[in-house]
C-alpha cells in the first residue's frame, strides 16, 4: 500500500512539476510576444530606427525561445557564443535580457531591460542601462491560467 502511494505521489510531483515549467514557457513566450509589439510601437514613425534582430540573453532554465517572434529574429546570446555575436555587429549591439518569473501582489511579472553593450578589446562586457518593460499577468480563476494584463516602461 506505502509502494501504491508513493508511487502516486512521485507521479503528481512529476505531473505538476511539468505543468509548471509549460505555463512559464508559455508566459516567457506571450511576453516576448508583447515585448516585439511593444518594439513596434515604440519605432513607429522613426525611419532611421531598423530593428530586426533581438540579441536576447535568457536564464538558464528558459529552454525554448523561437528563432523568431512576429517579424524579428532572434539571437540567443549564450557563454559560448557571446564573443563572436559581438564581433559580428562591432562589439556594440542592444543586448536585451529576460529576466526569472516574479510574483508581486499575485501577479506574475517578467522583465525583459535592453542594455546598449559594447564589448572592449580586453573583453570586458559593458552594459548601460536606459529603461526595461515589465510584462504583467494576473490569474483567471474561471479559465484557470495566467492571462496578459498590461505592460509597464520605465526609464532612466
Amino acid at each position: 500500500m506505502k509502494k501504491i502511494f508513493l508511487l502516486y505521489l512521485l507521479a503528481l510531483v512529476s505531473f505538476a512539476s511539468f505543468a509548471q515549467t509549460n505555463d512559464s514557457k508559455d508566459i516567457y513566450l506571450e511576453a516576448l510576444n508583447k515585448y516585439t509589439l511593444h518594439l513596434d510601437s515604440l519605432f513607429a514613425g522613426n525611419r532611421n530606427h531598423v530593428i530586426n534582430t533581438i540579441y536576447l540573453e535568457i536564464p538558464d532554465f528558459v529552454d525554448s525561445i523561437p528563432n523568431k517572434v512576429n517579424g524579428y529574429e532572434i539571437v540567443v546570446l549564450t557563454s559560448k557564443n557571446i564573443k563572436q555575436v559581438y564581433k559580428t555587429n562591432n562589439n556594440s549591439l542592444t543586448h536585451t535580457k529576460l529576466f526569472p518569473i516574479k510574483v508581486e501582489n499575485g501577479r506574475i511579472v517578467v522583465s525583459l531591460i535592453p542594455y546598449s553593450g559594447v564589448r572592449k578589446r580586453n573583453g570586458n562586457l559593458n552594459l548601460a542601462l536606459g529603461g526595461g518593460t515589465q510584462i504583467l499577468f494576473k490569474y483567471n480563476c474561471q479559465n484557470e491560467y495566467f492571462e496578459y494584463e498590461r505592460m509597464v516602461n520605465w526609464g532612466i
